[in-house]
């Protein structure tokens, strides 16, 4: 549930989504004396991790580009992110279906035709697997192809 912000041309600005439920780990921040509460960094990669680790992981190639920008423009702490799927009571999968489909991935990651200027498949995939294996998210490295 949520909204779109449009401009005069009925272009999006931006897009609002909304969450029903109970969420500990947010953020306020103050915007022209507004009170903007959302989701922490940690608990939106939390989520996207989770989404794909697990065998539903299909049409998740916005999840694996959300996560290549996080992890090159934030800093994770990656104890808070367990400690978040902890809380949601969320085990992560072993990525196995994200790893077997490959191929699926990029043809989905190249078809994001409405996200201009993104790094290569290659790029993302090589970013993310190394944070995956280097922080134990993943247990065999073998695994993946370098």
């Amino acid at each position: 549930m949520g909204f779109r912000i449009l401009d005069n041309e009925n272009e999006v600005i931006t897009e609002i989504d909304l969450d029903m439920k109970q969420n500990p780990f947010y953020v306020i921040a103050e915007l022209n004396n507004i009170n903007v509460k959302y989701s922490s960094i940690e608990k939106i990669f939390a989520d996207k991790i989770f989404s794909l680790s697990g065998p539903r992981v299909f049409r998740r190639s916005k999840d694996l580009l959300d996560i290549y920008l996080i992890l090159k423009n934030q800093h994770i702490h990656i104890k808070k992110v367990k400690e978040i799927l902890d809380f949601d009571k969320r085990e992560l999968g072993d990525f196995s279906t994200m790893i077997q489909n490959k191929e699926d991935m990029k043809h989905a990651y190249d078809s994001l035709k409405e996200i201009t200027n993104k790094p290569t498949f290659e790029e993302v995939w090589k970013e993310v697997n190394e944070f995956l294996i280097t922080n134990h998210l993943i247990a065999n490295e073998e695994t993946f192809e370098k």
